[in-house]
């Protein structure tokens, strides 16, 4: 080997003005057929996702009628509310699959204000409703016989409502230990009945059943709350696995942006496995959003901030990858330059080209030929990763010794040739082979261009089965 020239090549304006296509990073997202699939699967996980809910407020139903008449009427309507605010809920969930996230969190905060104004209204009616019979406890306590009936009264609506809380809702995990407090308090309230102490047994009791009350609703309320985090969680992380799937292909674009027929972007083999991985990632997001252990805070943390960070990496393996290879491209493109430099200057005919190891995405080199048996090799990669900049390198294999001047010569003969076409390229440099190896029978420097041998391994590494 007698001379090796590295020459620095600046990205094209081509490769700089498709950079910052912004559409490189837009997703397919509008496909009629994925929306339509999303939405139906949307229809699916809004109802399992509220057929407990649905299932336990009919059962609330049977229950409330099992009320005195001075209880009755309050929890029925609060229990029309918290079905109306279902219903409301699951509409909202259904509708809007592009605009998921942000309806869902609207609708969520809205209604939650909606009924906390509501309930408030409520609680202001009971307590009301608390001091009119305290005002008559004195009454009550001449008319022992009116005292104990609405003494046993309450007790029973009290149990009654203990009762739908237990056997219905997840009082343990949103209000752990609040049914057993109240339990208590009723049990006091039963025991000062039993003992004729009316007066305090009505005043522990009905202050019982106030707070069972709240506690049913507030119960409800985050339960549905978690709910509809979930499924809005559910559907956002599928929609980005559905948009992984339709992206996993891309049409490849030319200098004008426009598409190349026939031409297909592998998006995961360009991004070095980035799809693949994004795959892994949104699934175990997908597997939390269906866990149902989850929290309702973790389920709005994913809708609201882990599926967009997912669809900003799937732009990103999409961007990368259109420009991994089209960065691919401008190497073979700059290679197949210089040969018809050397062609034309040299009298160097072309004898084979291969990426290194057989993969588009790394370096390329082109093996020359001149008639005197002397040989060149064209050696290109990029000079940083997801760069366009590309440093080329020219080895000479010769026959005869050429001289420093000659192979100056040659280099400046390229980068001008290069500089006409409108590529940016610095001054050559001389570059010092790469130190030998430890071996003591290393591998000639010219054998590392053998373009059969590159494509051996290629062909090894394609048939090692995958995960």
């Amino acid at each position: 080997m007698s001379g090796r020239k590295r020459i620095q090549v600046d990205e094209s304006a081509w490769y700089g003005l498709l950079r910052s296509a912004e559409q490189l990073r837009e997703v397919r997202r509008d496909l009629p057929r994925l929306l339509e699939d999303v939405r139906r699967q949307a229809q699916v996980d809004v109802a399992n996702g509220f057929a407990d809910v649905r299932d336990r407020q009919q059962r609330s139903e049977a229950g409330i009628q099992r009320l005195s008449e001075q209880t009755r009427a309050l929890e029925a309507e609060t229990n029309r509310r918290l079905q109306q605010q279902t219903a409301d809920l699951q509409r909202k969930l259904t509708e809007g699959v592009g605009e998921l996230r942000a309806e869902t969190r609207e609708a969520l905060d809205a209604q939650q204000r909606a009924m906390a104004s509501a309930l408030a209204a409520e609680r202001h009616e009971r307590i009301a409703q608390s001091a009119g019979l305290a005002q008559q406890l004195g009454e009550l306590t001449r008319d022992r016989a009116r005292a104990e009936e609405l003494s046993r009264t309450w007790l029973a609506d009290a149990d009654t409502i203990t009762a739908l809380i237990a056997e219905t809702l997840p009082h343990e995990r949103y209000a752990p230990g609040e049914l057993a407090a109240v339990r208590t308090r009723v049990a006091q309230a039963r025991e000062n009945h039993a003992l004729c102490r009316y007066d305090a047994s009505l005043a522990v009791s009905q202050e019982s059943y106030h707070a069972l009350g709240e506690l049913r609703v507030r119960i409800e309320q985050e339960d549905l709350a978690r709910r509809s985090w979930q499924v809005a969680a559910v559907q956002a992380a599928a929609l980005v696995e559905r948009l992984i799937e339709e992206n996993a292909e891309r049409p490849v674009l030319g200098p004008d942006r426009r598409e190349i027929p026939g031409a297909v972007l592998d998006v995961d083999y360009w991004s070095g496995g980035g799809l693949e991985e994004l795959r892994r990632v949104t699934a175990l997001v997908l597997d939390r959003a269906r866990d149902e252990a989850t929290s309702a805070q973790e389920l709005r943390l994913i809708g609201e901030q882990e599926v967009p960070m997912l669809e900003a990496r799937l732009s990103d393996a999409v961007q990368r990858a259109a420009l991994s290879q089209l960065a691919s491209q401008i190497r073979v493109n700059l290679a197949d330059e210089v040969a018809h430099v050397l062609a034309e200057t040299a009298f160097y005919s072309f004898e084979d080209a291969e990426f290194v190891d057989a993969d588009q995405r790394g370096g390329f080199f082109a093996r020359l030929r001149h008639e005197n048996g002397s040989k060149i090799v064209i050696d290109i990669e990029q000079a940083e990763p997801d760069s366009g900049a590309v440093v080329l390198r020219v080895l000479s294999f010769d026959q005869d010794t050429e001289s420093e001047a000659d192979q100056r010569s040659r280099a400046e003969a390229i980068r001008y040739a290069l500089a006409e076409r409108g590529h940016q390229v610095q001054v050559p440099v001389a570059e010092l082979p790469p130190a030998p190896a430890l071996d003591p029978t290393p591998e000639p420097a010219e054998d590392r261009y053998d373009p059969a041998a590159h494509r051996r391994r290629g062909a090894r590494r394609d048939e090692v089965p995958g995960p």
